[in-house]
Order: C-alpha cells, then structure tokens, then sequence
C-alpha cells in the first residue's frame, strides 16, 4: 500500500469511528454528550467484565463490539473500532499501538517490517497513525500527529496484524 492509500484508509477509519461510536469519549471534557458517554461506556465496561470473566479474557472483536453498540468508548474502545474496520477493508499491516505511561491506544497503519514500534522515526514511508479519540491521522512526524506522538511518549506496539488471521503479539494485550 501507499502512504496515500493508507492515509485516505485512516480517514475513513475515523468516519467510521465518528458514526458508529456517536457518543464519543467518556474522558474528554470537550464532549457536549460526555454524561451521556460515561452511563453508556459503563453499561458497556459491565458487559465486558462479565465476557472477560466468562471467557479469561477480551478480545478486540468484543471491545470494538460493545463500543458500537453502546455507542461509547475511550481511545481503546475506539482504536478497538478502526482497526477491525481497517482489517475488514483489507489494509495490512496494522498496529494497535498502547502508551503505558500515559494509558492511550492508537493505530498505526503500515509500519514497516522490522521497524522499531518504540520510535516512530523508523515506521517508514508508508506509516500513518490514526487516532479516532483524538480525531487526528497522519504521517507520524508532522503537524498534530507529531505532537500527538510527543504527548504519548512511551508507546509500543500491543499487537500487530500482518494478513487476515495472523497476529502477532508484540507484549502483553488487554485485548
């Protein structure tokens, strides 16, 4: 894929995003709907307890679920969103990108092979970061992706898809 291709695919990934999860963000203080936002994400955190005690676990199939049918979620919920979207619109590779030290996640799509997930200056010429909570996508070293990037300072890939039915986990994931 192209860096235009993966780019036009970010931006409809937060369409998506944006009219699927119409509520928006729980922990946003700019969200007009935020009350609305926090009942619905924790109906939807309930549900998710009960799967993952039922289960031993989550998968990002279910939290990408139950933000679509609450119509909340933070950046998991919402990251969760684009990148079953972006699997079902064929783009690969993806990584579904955590910032422990600020508790974000994120999607990048097309970071090169063999790349360093910690150091966005190596994802290559291809790499486009979409963010669906913070509404923005784009290169990883301009404009507000970039201060993006500088704010979630400690990111790493949690997992990475590669192909249909092929992921690879890259450390622990919650999902």
């Amino acid at each position: 894929m192209s860096v235009l291709m993966n780019k036009l695919a970010a931006e409809r990934a937060l369409v998506y995003v944006r009219r699927m999860v119409p509520l928006g963000a729980a922990n946003q203080a700019d969200n007009p709907l935020q009350a609305k936002a926090v009942r619905a994400l924790l109906d939807s955190r309930a549900d998710l307890y009960v799967e993952a005690a039922i289960f031993g676990g989550l998968t990002t199939r279910s939290v990408a679920l139950a933000a679509k049918v609450y119509g909340a979620g933070n950046c998991a919920n919402q990251a969760a969103v684009a990148l079953k979207f972006l699997e079902k619109m064929g783009i690969y590779p993806l990584d579904m990108m955590f910032d422990d030290h600020n508790d974000h996640n994120f999607v990048v799509i097309g970071r090169a092979a063999g790349s360093d997930a910690t150091d966005c200056n190596s994802w290559g010429a291809e790499a486009i970061v979409c963010d669906p909570w913070s509404g923005v996508s784009g290169r990883p070293n301009i404009g507000a992706v970039r201060d993006m990037l500088d704010d979630f300072d400690h990111y790493d890939s949690q997992f990475r898809v590669t192909r249909p039915a092929t992921v690879s986990a890259t450390r622990e994931s919650p999902f």
